[in-house]
């Protein structure tokens, strides 16, 4: 799909995003993600990784691999999340190594990113998140599916500062940015 003809559900939002960052917590959206979900079974495992070239994660993690971050969402079942434009070679190779042991599934609509940083986004997101955010339950590499608010959810901590991504479904996203931008605005006028 052509970048112009594309329309964010965070658009109308990004106002209130801005005004509500802060040096401690910034909240934007994430540039356009293609997403493939991948099923697979033990058969699969190695043309998997082979294709990957990474091995694959256990629960909780994601491994970058050449075709994107590859996260784990269930015992057998990871979300590859690549740059824009990358999700037809990403199925394209996941479906040849799969062969009949599992499901390539294209989700690049299915999800929309938000990017959380600074010192105090662990704090912001803890707010609206049932995941223990303590960083030595959850740190860089780790990755899990959640509610946020009422809204499921997967975020994905990017790094230690700490930088999170978070993947909604996009009639969720108006409800997961007010949920974060109370949590910015609360967390900043906490002494």
């Amino acid at each position: 799909m052509a970048e112009a003809a594309r329309h964010s559900p965070l658009a109308a939002f990004e106002a209130a995003m801005e005004t509500a960052s802060w040096t401690g917590a910034a909240l934007e959206p994430a540039p356009f993600l293609a997403q493939t979900g991948l099923r697979a079974g033990p058969a699969a495992r190695e043309r998997l990784e082979a294709a990957l070239g990474t091995p694959l994660p256990r629960a909780l993690q994601f491994a970058a691999s050449r075709l994107g971050d590859v996260l784990s969402v269930g015992p057998d079942e990871w979300l590859i999340v690549g740059p824009d434009g990358s999700g037809d070679t990403a199925e394209a190779e996941l479906r040849a190594a799969v062969a009949a042991d599992g499901a390539v599934i294209p989700l690049s609509g299915n999800g929309t990113g938000l990017l959380l940083r600074g010192g105090a986004a662990r704090d912001v997101l803890a707010t609206c998140c049932a995941l223990d955010l303590h960083p030595r339950a959850f740190a860089a590499g780790n990755c899990g599916a959640t509610l946020l608010g009422k809204a499921p959810a997967i975020v994905q901590q990017l790094d230690s500062e700490p930088g999170y991504r978070i993947i909604v479904r996009p009639s969720f996203a108006a409800y997961v940015v007010g949920w974060l931008v109370q949590g910015m605005i609360s967390v900043r006028a906490a002494p």
